[in-house]
């Protein structure tokens, strides 16, 4: 059951301001996957769905370095490039473009959209809805921001306690290489906008998290920004 909460965008001027958001989610990891395929009776052991993961892995990553896509019931994969060129004569350069491996649905978790219907989950607190990460040098939206900079996010019910170290702007890195990092700066704090320093030692990609208090059920609340952040070294 999909549960999910409205949440108020006040920055759009459009008389509809509410958008939804899915509450009570969580992650599930590869861990929790084959644990439920072992529990399921299917006569698999944990090594050998370990082991049919690890070949899967290996054959989808080979087909897509050697410029294919894949299609999976599951999820479709192909790669692309981003960044652009100057003319025909202009080559692949890594300070200029990045090969980015695209992922979307598959067509068997595609059927999803259709069989399950959201459930509308009451509640008295109020989930971080964090909505875009500004770049000061140009005050637009950006998915890739200099290291050392000043951030600023935008979004609805983004305050939180900052001597508080479970709460605040989290930054966690996509290759999964790296420590989770908390923002430890900031001079701005309230629902609608948030002013921080992003350390200079960030590189990589991330997803930036803010995570709140509930002052009714003392949890942990947790927002994602709904795009992929990049860090660029100054």
């Amino acid at each position: 059951m999909i549960k999910y909460v409205l949440v108020e965008n006040s920055f759009t001027k459009n008389e509809n301001k509410f958008v939804a958001l899915i509450s009570d989610s969580q992650t599930k990891t590869m861990d929790d996957i084959i644990d439920h395929m072992v529990s399921e009776g299917t006569g698999m052991t944990r090594p050998q769905t370990l082991a049919y993961f690890e070949k899967l892995k290996e054959v989808i990553r080979f087909y897509l370095e050697q410029g294919y896509s894949v299609n999976t019931p599951l999820v479709r994969f192909r790669p692309s490039i981003r960044g652009a060129f100057r003319d025909e004569s202009d080559r692949f350069d890594p300070g200029r473009h990045k090969l980015v491996m695209r992922a979307i649905a598959g067509s068997y978790i595609k059927e999803a959209e259709t069989v399950v219907k959201p459930v509308y989950a009451k509640t008295d607190y109020h989930i971080p809805h964090p909505i875009s990460l500004i770049d000061v040098a140009t005050d637009r939206p950006a998915t890739t921001i200099m290291t050392g900079s000043i951030g600023k996010l935008k979004g609805d019910y983004l305050s939180f306690e900052p001597t508080d170290d479970q709460q605040g702007i989290f930054l966690v890195p996509n290759d999964k290489t790296q420590q989770v990092l908390r923002i430890s700066t900031y001079s701005f704090i309230t629902n609608i906008e948030i002013h921080f320093l992003l350390p200079a030692s960030l590189h990589g990609s991330y997803s930036l998290e803010v995570r709140t208090l509930d002052r009714v059920q003392k949890n942990i609340n947790k927002g994602i920004l709904p795009s992929k952040i990049d860090f660029a070294g100054m």
